[in-house]
């Protein structure tokens, strides 16, 4: 009996965990992404996601670009170290990033962008260099796809658990 509640938990989290869509770099780009947040109305979400900023980012003020109430914010972030590339030798890229985010009652859409990753102020990278022409990965920037995907993901997951929690501040 303990088997089967212990396989049927884990079937149900493995459905949900398939269903939370995950950032993706392809040959076109990053697709944004939609997540589900129910019972909660643009407004709530607009708060909470302002509230992010304001706790995640170290100076809030300078990371928001742009602030449309209830409908949408844009944030240009900074991430050091935020991929690798195996080439001669193992070479770190940062990046500016930016990540808008739209509110409708019950979701808000994330879309994350990336101009260029640098390395040095004349050696620099951008998405395009990532794929051939017929869409496969390069091999030498394999980890770099992963390290972003990664990141991605990451900043993310942090956002929507940020998002769902109630937590009080009633210390």
């Amino acid at each position: 009996m303990k088997s089967l509640l212990f396989l049927l938990l884990f079937v149900s989290f493995g459905a949900y965990g398939q269903d939370f869509p995950m950032f993706e770099l392809t040959k076109e780009g990053i697709k944004p992404v939609v997540l589900e947040f129910p019972n909660k109305n643009a407004e709530e979400l607009y708060k909470k996601s302002l509230k992010w900023v304001k706790d995640v980012y170290k100076n809030p003020s300078e990371v928001l670009k742009s602030d449309t109430p209830n409908e949408k914010i844009r944030i240009e972030g900074y991430k050091q170290n935020i991929i690798h590339i195996v080439s001669i030798g193992k070479y770190h890229y940062n990046a500016i990033y930016t990540l808008e985010i739209d509110f409708k009652d019950n979701k808000a859409r994330l879309t994350l962008s990336f101009n260029k990753f640098t390395r040095t102020k004349s050696n620099s990278l951008y998405l395009s260099d990532f794929h051939k022409d017929s869409g496969e990965i390069r091999k030498m920037y394999a980890p770099a796809k992963a390290d972003l995907e990664n990141y991605m993901n990451k900043l993310k997951s942090a956002y929507y658990n940020y998002v769902l929690s109630d937590k009080k501040d009633d210390w």
